[in-house]
């Protein structure tokens, strides 16, 4: 449906119509999301480009520079991600300013792409952050509990088991009451946190959440 609509505003709108990127960042998306990466890539590089000649400073390019980024980091290209999400930052904290809740993602993005770097001491301030502003989301919100599993991730990497401990639990517990007990997202949380307590010898405690 995404293709039919596509070729049918760039018949009556024209090619570098806002309408047209809209759809082609859309359908980028959703080859990323089904992991069809190299039919994303033209896709979302257009979609920027068009945003780029209209209005290069408005907010509706973040998105298309995000998906983008993360496509690239998806392709293990971390050096062509880094300066898509920061670049989508800088537009969205222009445009929203630095403290709205829709930042939390780009945020994340940007520090997954230091995590697999082993960057640590960079993704840690951004996944804080991020942190604080899904927080705004509400408690409860399955943001705050990515941002949550994120940084202990972070810590996980760095051995400091115990700060990562709270932040796991917190985030069993958020994701749970946010996307339900089945969800991908718990069943990484739960990893970790069994990963933590092997770790740290706490073998009964691992034992029931390995399972």
């Amino acid at each position: 449906l995404y293709k039919r609509a596509l070729a049918i505003a760039e018949k009556l709108a024209g090619p570098d119509e806002e309408g047209v990127a809209r759809l082609l960042n859309n359908l980028g998306e959703l080859y990323r999301v089904q992991e069809r990466f190299t039919d994303a890539e033209p896709m979302l590089k257009r979609a920027v480009a068009i945003r780029d000649k209209n209005n290069p400073d408005d907010e509706s390019i973040a998105p298309s520079l995000s998906n983008l980024g993360a496509v690239y980091s998806n392709l293990g290209r971390y050096d062509l991600a880094e300066p898509l999400f920061k670049r989508s930052l800088a537009v969205l904290e222009k445009a929203r300013g630095p403290d709205d809740p829709e930042l939390s993602v780009v945020l994340s993005n940007l520090s997954d792409t230091y995590i697999n770097q082993k960057r640590y001491d960079q993704a840690e301030p951004l996944l804080k952050r991020s942190l604080r502003l899904a927080e705004k989301l509400g408690p409860d919100n399955a943001s705050v509990a990515q941002a949550l599993n994120n940084l202990a991730a972070v810590y996980l990497y760095q051995g400091r088991h115990d700060d990562a401990e709270p932040l796991l639990k917190r985030a069993v517990t958020v994701f749970e009451k946010s996307l339900g007990p089945t969800s991908p997202e718990l069943v990484e949380s739960l990893d970790n946190l069994a990963a933590l307590y092997k770790d740290k010898g706490r073998t009964a405690e691992a034992a029931p959440i390995a399972k």
